[in-house]
């Protein structure tokens, strides 16, 4: 069977192979001209980690269905592995058809049946228990050894293979830094704008007491937000002037929900890693409290750390206070204010919400889709 990059959606695992192997020309299967074609089954290969990441629904391995229906077949409540592909990974482009589709699979699948158990709806439980288990460990338990070896070992093991992948250029050079003032009559200089020094460094969400790291958001509005200003405060909101010359960072905003399975032959380990990022990134967005303790900041505090010693000089991560994004720079010394404006909160909006919207809105802001 003939295909073509058009046929197997966007995919640049894919777009590498048709580039090496395949001829120019129309492709039958979809009708798509002047496109590299290949054999399917020449890329068997690149389907490895889909392989081993769906099971099989055979022999003793009923599942209780919808309408109580059991074993397999179009009422057994289980999906046909193209319906997954669709859904998960945006395999297959709208031209063709689902029986196209499992010409497709058949081919590059020997052995294929059809009908898979969705894997990965239990995943993002998994990585969190993990997560979370690293945090009480880091919290309660050691710190920092454990019988010879670091207690984040965990966290190291996903995400050592992945360090030149996640690192992206800075590319925004201006930002903006707030504080609340006293009174109108007392705003800040430039020389107060920036991150605190040693003796006065608070715990935050990615520094210990005692290292100062600067703290900034995109816009004005997201900066006073993420300060937690009440009606009637004055602020002061500086700019903040950071040269994205050779700043390499952890950008979370990208979406990182997107895995090619076509680059992985471990998809399960990619996915970990997404799940984790998307933690890291609720963690780290999450506001700053007087109630909290600065205990509560050692998970995130230790995967800052990790980057830093990994050669990043920052992460940007979205806000949850604003339609904006934030960002930590390891070095405050890299950035100079360029300037103070003073503002004062004049109203605040309120949403409020129940139990399952709340639960709703914390695993859709976690990245999760269900």
């Amino acid at each position: 069977m003939i295909v073509c990059p058009s046929c197997l959606g966007d995919s640049a695992a894919l777009r590498t192979r048709f580039d090496e192997r395949g001829t120019r020309g129309t492709c039958p299967t979809c009708g798509s001209e002047g496109v590299r074609v290949l054999e399917a089954s020449e890329l068997s290969d690149l389907f490895e980690g889909i392989k081993a990441y769906y099971e099989p629904l055979i022999g003793d391995a009923y599942r209780l269905g919808k309408e109580g229906v059991h074993g397999l077949g179009p009422d057994s409540g289980e999906e046909s592995l193209v319906e997954i592909l669709r859904e998960a990974w945006e395999v297959f482009s709208d031209e063709i058809d689902d029986e196209k589709a499992e010409e497709i699979l058949a081919s590059v699948w020997p052995g294929y049946i059809g009908e898979y158990l969705r894997h990965g709806s239990q995943l993002w439980r998994e990585v969190s228990s993990e997560w979370d288990n690293l945090k009480r460990s880091l919290t309660h338990d050691w710190r920092f050894f454990h019988n010879g070896k670091l207690v984040a070992e965990t966290v190291e093991r996903l995400l050592d293979p992945w360090v030149e992948i996640l690192e992206s250029p800075l590319t925004s050079r201006s930002w903006r830094r707030a504080r609340i003032q006293e009174s109108r009559d007392s705003p800040f200089d430039q020389d107060a704008m920036g991150a605190p020094p040693s003796h006065k460094a608070r715990a935050g969400r990615a520094n210990p007491p005692g290292i100062p790291h600067l703290y900034v958001a995109s816009d004005e509005a997201t900066a006073v937000a993420e300060v937690c200003a009440e009606p009637g405060e004055w602020l002061t909101v500086a700019t903040v002037e950071i040269p994205p010359d050779r700043l390499r960072v952890l950008d979370l905003t990208r979406d990182v929900r997107i895995v090619d399975p076509f680059a992985h032959g471990d998809l399960h380990q990619a996915l970990m890693l997404r799940e984790l990022l998307q933690i890291i990134s609720y963690e780290l967005s999450r506001p700053v409290r007087p109630s909290d303790h600065e205990i509560d900041y050692v998970g995130t505090q230790f995967i800052s750390e990790y980057f830093r010693n990994e050669g990043f000089s920052g992460i940007v991560y979205p806000s949850a206070m604003a339609s904006g994004i934030n960002a930590v720079f390891f070095d405050p010394a890299i950035a100079t204010i360029a300037g103070c404006v003073q503002r004062m909160v004049w109203a605040k909006s309120v949403d409020v919400i129940d139990d399952q919207e709340f639960e709703r809105r914390e695993r859709k802001q976690r990245g999760f889709s269900f």
